[in-house]
């Protein structure tokens, strides 16, 4: 693993003149490691008579700020992980910060100090089915004869606009370049191309305000592609002020820095092998872009969850089967929680069941507390998934889940009997067979579940049927199917 190391001074906030040496780690897995000569005290002292009392707390720094040269640094949710010495004898202390900013010194990441943003996210040129390269080879019956070409044309632009955030999609290349080695008697030429999203606020806005953005957007690719996608590349950027300083009249640059859910990796083994959902061939990025991000502000919980069984893929069966039973109750009830009565007709029925137990006695007392606990106009989990499972494509959902009843029992009792496993006595083999149905019972809930999304995204039916049937979702079909086939 490399790292990249800067060199200077660290203060807290409220605190500028307490100044602190130290050094900053920056690895290629995303981790950021502040190492301190000296360190910050986190025990409170309160004045008492004839001295004072400490209180112990946690090591928890909100904020750091550092400079290192001419370059300004903020540290946000900084830990400290070790220090030596207490009060103010601290010898030496290192801490970790879940996100850095290269380049400004800020408040919190709530301060709207920023106008745009940038960023690259895996698979977002493949689903821009766009590109600005065209190579050609000429054949002569289908042999190659040696000549070929390559050129680059730009491509427009595309623009969407959610609240007051224009985002703009772009893709940037390189001139072509000439490689020439006379040593090794070699000549190469290259170029690259790459996708980017500018997003601009027409008011500053804060790191966390584009991050939400980011993070949907993120989601999103992670949904096209059925893989977990993170940021290669994040950029803030602010106007030079007072406050805000930079070190000539440009604006300024930041670089935002720290470890993500997905951390990508700084180089790829081999190329991926994506079949994407859906992509801008079949829908417009400016229809597509604020369909979903309202969709994903909606159902925020929901998102978090099921995507999260993408970032983070390992765990075990029954902890998988628990997040996909919730992403799809918290989808419902994001979207389309209803009553399954009007409030005129539940009162009136809990009007005469609650009569059928009139009486003083303590046992109709208790009776009826009883049925104004559990009598609720609340829609139960199975109801949910059937209406859930009613909104795609009927065709897209036969292709995972041919009968709907079944899926929607099963994952309820599945859901109830992981959630429940102390109460539950199994032997081996019927352990291996419920894990083996878990497995297979949460990928098609997952694949039946992105259909939704879609066709919450209101995207056609033949694009649904389509998503269906990608590889990663018939093999998971497949492998349900085998699961609940009755045995012989």
């Amino acid at each position: 693993m490399s790292e990249i190391r800067w060199k200077g001074n660290w203060w807290l906030p409220e605190d500028p003149d307490d100044t602190k040496p130290g050094t900053l780690h920056y690895g290629d897995d995303g981790q950021l490691r502040l190492e301190l000569i000296g360190g910050f005290s986190s025990e409170i002292r309160t004045p008492i008579a004839g001295g004072f009392t400490v209180e112990a707390s946690d090591p928890i720094f909100p904020v750091i700020h550092g400079k290192c040269g001419s370059e300004r640094f903020t540290l946000l949710e900084t830990n400290a992980l070790h220090t030596s010495g207490i009060f103010s004898n601290i010898s030496e202390q290192t801490l970790s910060a879940l996100r850095g900013l290269r380049g400004i010194h800020v408040s919190s990441d709530q301060e709207p100090v920023f106008d745009s943003a940038k960023v690259q996210l895996e698979y977002l040129l493949g689903w821009t089915q766009r590109t600005t390269m065209q190579a050609e080879v000429t054949l002569n019956d289908w042999q190659w004869t040696g000549e070929q070409t390559a050129k680059s044309k730009p491509v427009d632009d595309l623009t969407a606009t959610h609240d007051d955030v224009t985002l703009t999609l772009r893709v940037p290349y390189n001139q072509f370049r000439v490689g020439n080695d006379p040593r090794a008697s070699r000549r190469v030429i290259t170029s690259d191309e790459w996708a980017e999203l500018e997003l601009t606020s027409p008011a500053p806005a804060s790191f966390n305000d584009f991050n939400k953005i980011i993070k949907a957007m993120a989601d999103l690719m992670t949904l096209c592609a059925h893989a977990p996608s993170g940021a290669l590349k994040r950029t803030l950027w602010f106007t030079r002020s007072e406050t805000h300083p930079t070190q000539d009249d440009r604006r300024g640059e930041v670089e935002v820095m720290g470890h993500q859910v997905h951390q990508p990796a700084p180089q790829a083994d081999k190329p991926a092998l994506v079949e994407y959902l859906f992509t801008l061939a079949d829908v417009g990025f400016d229809v597509i872009v604020p369909a979903w991000l309202a969709l994903h502000e909606n159902a925020s919980t929901a998102c978090n969850v099921l995507f999260g069984m993408k970032y983070i893929s390992q765990g075990y069966a029954g902890t998988r089967l628990l997040s996909a039973a919730s992403a799809a109750e918290a989808l419902h009830q994001s979207l389309h929680d209803s009553p399954p009565y009007s409030d005129r007709d539940f009162d009136d029925l809990l009007t005469k069941v609650l009569g059928s137990c009139a009486g003083k006695d303590p046992g109709s007392k208790a009776a009826r507390k009883f049925i104004r606990e559990r009598l609720t106009n609340r829609m139960t989990y199975r109801e949910r998934l059937l209406e859930l499972a009613a909104i795609p494509d009927p065709e897209a959902v036969k292709t995972l889940v041919p009968d709907i009843e079944n899926w929607a029992t099963l994952l309820k009792n599945a859901r109830n009997s992981v959630a429940h496993a102390a109460k539950n006595s199994a032997d081996h083999v019927e352990l291996v067979k419920s894990a083996g149905l878990q497995y297979s019972l949460t990928e098609v809930t997952y694949a039946l579940l992105c259909i939704i999304l879609m066709a919450e995204l209101h995207l056609p039916s033949e694009t649904q049927q389509r998503a269906a049937s990608i590889q990663p979702f018939v093999i998971a079909a497949g492998h349900y199917a085998e699961a609940v086939k009755p045995e012989a």
